[in-house]
This record gives C-alpha cells, structure tokens and sequence, in this order.
C-alpha cells in the first residue's frame, strides 16, 4: 500500500499529498513502539497541549488495546493529538513478519526471540522512516523535537530508514539490543557511529558534551561498555538509573548538534518514561 494511503486509512488528515497538522500544534514528536499502553507519549501529552505525536505499533493486539481501553492514560489523546499507524518501520519497505511473544507482547520483533516464548507470527506492513518525513510538512513546523524507538533489537535499522530526515529531528533516544534477538546488530558502537556521522552527539554514553555528562559518570560509561557482557543485569540497572536521572533518558541519547543550544536552553524537550 501506498503510504499516503496508509496514513488517510489510519485517520491521519493529508491535504495536497502532505500531512495536516491542527493549528494548535507547535511542536512534534515520534513513538516507534508504543507496545499496549503507550506510556511515553501519555507521558509528553499530559504535559503539552500543543503537541501533536505519531505513534508506530505494528502488534495488532497491542493497537486493540490501545485504541478499545477507555482506562489508557492515553486514550482520551487518541485522533486529537496522538495519531496510532499499526506499522513496522526499518530500512525497507513493502511486508514482513513480526515474532508476537508470549505475555509481554512489548518484547514482539520482526527478528526472532532467543530467549522469549513467541505465540505466532503476524504479517504487517513495514515503511521506511523517510517515507514518512517525506510527507510532514517541515515548511510550516521545521522539526521533529523527539524520536523515540524501542524495537527490540531493530531500532537501528530504523535510524538508517531515516537518514534523508534525520538531520530534521533534534533529539534521538533508541533502544540498544543486539543479544537478544536473532541477527540483531543493534550494538551500541554501531549506533553511535551511524548518528554521529549524521551530525549527532550521543549525550549519556561517552563525553562529547560534558554539559549534558559528568566527568564521574563519563568513567562510569566506560566501564559499563567494557564489561557489559560479564555482569549484563546488575550493571546494566545501575548504570540505566545513573543515565535517567542525569538525562532522563535510560536508553542511548543523541542530540542533533544543529538543535544543540535550543535542548540546553529547554525550548527542545524530552523523557524516555522506559
């Protein structure tokens, strides 16, 4: 399916082949991931009423509950200013195949679980983030503020379906995961020197910008890097909640350096709720 056709399918407005924001709106952000309760975006909606965001779910149990539970925190956002697109996004295009796991369906991944039960297997539409930049109108709001990912072990291939637009996005926080599913390359390395040679600086893993990273927790990253693999869970707790409580973000953070002095002043904000 054509992708304009998708977005007018998925209640998205479209006028003159571009996407129609409200005139509220004055500011963006995107949530690839929004496993069955969406909690991040209800979270940054909660919080702004002049946000407007796009949130990616390719799970249909997961778009189900969150479009038919009236108790969702984000429910009452649904069609104002959350709009949900029941879609994979990576570095191509046309179908593929989802893994749906067994009572987490939040660990679901178009690449095969190593160590979760998976209860079936879902054909999906897969689009490429370009695809759906190249439709955002950046001549009336000129960036996206946030881009957050959680896609079990696919998130940068994600980013690379982006890099026409990625310069346009101020603030990148992905999840990194290449052990836990099959043929994942979704390391940490990988993705730091991909954004950074998109003009990125990686905020909470190494020391490009000491205004956002102490010195202590700049050692404390190193350190987690180097013997991640030994002691996975116990490192990886202390070092996440060093990470959200300096950032904000748990997850490996970039900022575009272009947007660089408007996120330290605070006009660009964000928050990975997890």
């Amino acid at each position: 399916m054509d992708i304009l056709d998708f977005l007018a399918s998925n209640d998205v407005p479209i006028l003159n082949g571009k996407i129609l924001l409200p005139e509220f709106c004055k500011r963006v952000k995107i949530d690839v991931g929004l496993s069955s309760d969406a909690s991040q975006s209800a979270v940054w909606l909660a919080s702004d009423p002049e946000l407007i965001v796009f949130g990616f779910e390719p799970v249909s149990s997961n778009v189900k509950a969150l479009i038919e539970i009236e108790s969702q925190a984000i429910f009452r956002f649904i069609g104002k200013q959350f709009f949900i697109l029941p879609t994979a996004l990576g570095s191509r295009t046309g179908s593929t195949q989802i893994y749906v796991t067994d009572i987490d369906a939040g660990r679901s991944s178009l690449m095969e679980p190593k160590n979760f039960p998976v209860t079936h297997v879902e054909e999906i539409p897969i689009f490429t983030l370009d695809q759906f930049l190249e439709l955002f109108p950046f001549e009336i709001i000129g960036r996206i503020d946030f881009l957050k990912t959680d896609c079990q072990g696919g998130d940068l291939e994600i980013l690379k379906g982006g890099s026409k637009f990625l310069n346009k996005i101020a603030v990148i926080t992905s999840e990194c995961d290449d052990s836990a599913y099959s043929e994942s390359r979704n390391s940490l390395g990988e993705m730091i020197s991909f954004l950074e040679n998109l003009g990125f600086q990686c905020v909470n893993f190494n020391d490009f910008n000491k205004n956002y990273v102490p010195v202590k927790l700049q050692k404390i990253a190193r350190i987690y890097v180097l013997v991640k693999s030994l002691t996975p869970i116990k490192v990886k707790h202390f070092f996440k909640m060093k990470m959200r409580a300096r950032t904000g973000a748990e997850d490996p953070t970039f900022v575009n350096n272009r947007f660089a002095k408007l996120v330290e002043s605070k006009e660009i904000t964000f928050y990975q709720k997890g």
